[in-house]
């Protein structure tokens, strides 16, 4: 099964009220640390138009609102559990630290009158994921609360022609490592400068190329650490930095 791995969700209304009574005290399996209020900023990911409509319906009964895209303000990225993909939106929320759910956590707060505590619902990983590394929303979300950083001084270039190599836009590559912490050098100009000067910063300088077959030629330039970006992404989407070397 290559869909999202989520926690078992809330049992319908028709069961015996004892269960709503403890969702509405905020007690479960696992239950949200965030009060559920007119703060809930929800992004839609690659749902369709009636089921963006049920969850603009839920933000109006319940308190929120819903973004068009992923920005820094957003709490809760909402995706269908047959189409969790690794998007911009994905990765964006990843390095957010914001909550992904599926639908279910949508549809189940409507079913009950209110907004349900998330974590039943959380998404556990991308498709991609192997089981070792799932979890990761959950471990972006508690480094968010500890003030973590995923890429806290490292400094990141992005080397070469990066249209075809993920559907991520390179204004999205750059805001993921923003978000994370970490710093983009926007031109190879200003990074070779950098390179040549001898400075004190204890920053880690990553060369990041679009495929495997195009580190040996970015190596040729001397300074930083080169690796892919597919090392970036699985190391955001799972929370956890990986072994430069299995991505050679």
């Amino acid at each position: 099964n290559n869909g999202p791995q989520v926690r078992q969700g809330y049992p319908p209304p028709s069961k015996p009220s004892n269960a709503t009574s403890a969702v509405a005290k905020g007690i479960g399996n696992t239950p949200s640390v965030r009060t559920r209020s007119s703060k809930c900023v929800v992004v839609c990911c690659q749902l369709t138009k009636e089921q963006q409509a049920l969850v603009k319906d839920c933000t109006k009964r319940f308190g929120g609102r819903v973004l068009h895209e992923f920005q820094g303000n957003a709490t809760h990225l909402i995706v269908d559990k047959s189409r969790t993909r690794r998007t911009g939106g994905f990765a964006l929320a990843l390095a957010a630290g914001a909550w992904v759910v599926t639908l279910d956590w949508v549809r189940d707060s409507s079913a009950h009158g209110m907004w349900l505590p998330e974590g039943p619902f959380e998404v556990q990983a991308d498709q991609t994921c192997p089981v070792e590394h799932r979890g990761g929303p959950q471990r972006s979300r508690m480094a968010k609360q500890q003030g973590v950083k995923l890429l806290a001084k490292h400094c990141i270039l992005f080397y070469g022609d990066f249209v075809q190599a993920t559907c991520l836009s390179l204004t999205e590559l750059e805001k993921v490592v923003t978000i994370c912490g970490g710093k983009v050098l926007c031109h190879a100009h200003f990074w070779e400068k950098l390179a040549g000067k001898k400075s004190k910063s204890k920053d880690k300088i990553l060369v990041v190329v679009p495929q495997s077959t195009e580190v040996a030629s970015a190596q040729d330039l001397g300074v930083g650490q080169v690796t892919t970006l597919e090392w970036l992404l699985d190391s955001v989407c799972w929370h956890r930095l990986q072994d430069f070397e299995s991505y050679a």
